[in-house]
């Protein structure tokens, strides 16, 4: 995504559109996930709103665990992102990131039932 999205409306969109679950996992105690738990304070509402039947996990973690955001698309495609010590709005990007990147390995992937070599014989 060329510019970071207002959470509340692009992202959720977004995320309606190429993610399949989206992971949030942080200690609700540690100061490096503050910006985790500070973004999840502020845009968890309006995400889930706007994406009633996408799962959203938020797990507790460890305050020795690292936070991070994760999200999966098609065909189990997986990306993850720290949020140790970033801000809210840092964290948002993160996001967006996790979903720029799950949308940019769907299109470098084959079609499902796609096989190398299996094209019409002449």
């Amino acid at each position: 995504l060329p510019r970071p999205l207002p959470p509340t409306m692009s992202l959720a969109k977004a995320l309606a559109s190429s993610v399949q679950e989206l992971r949030i996992v942080f200690c609700k105690t540690s100061p490096s996930s503050l910006g985790t738990h500070t973004f999840l304070a502020s845009h968890y509402p309006a995400l889930k709103s706007a994406n009633p039947t996408l799962p959203i996990y938020v797990r507790p973690a460890p305050s020795s665990a690292a936070p991070f955001v994760a999200a999966r698309g098609p065909r189990g495609l997986y990306a993850v992102r720290g949020t140790a010590g970033l801000e809210a709005g840092e964290v948002a990007k993160a996001v967006e990131a996790c979903v720029e990147e799950v949308v940019e390995m769907g299109k470098r992937m084959p079609e499902a039932g796609a096989r190398r070599g299996a094209g019409p014989k002449a």
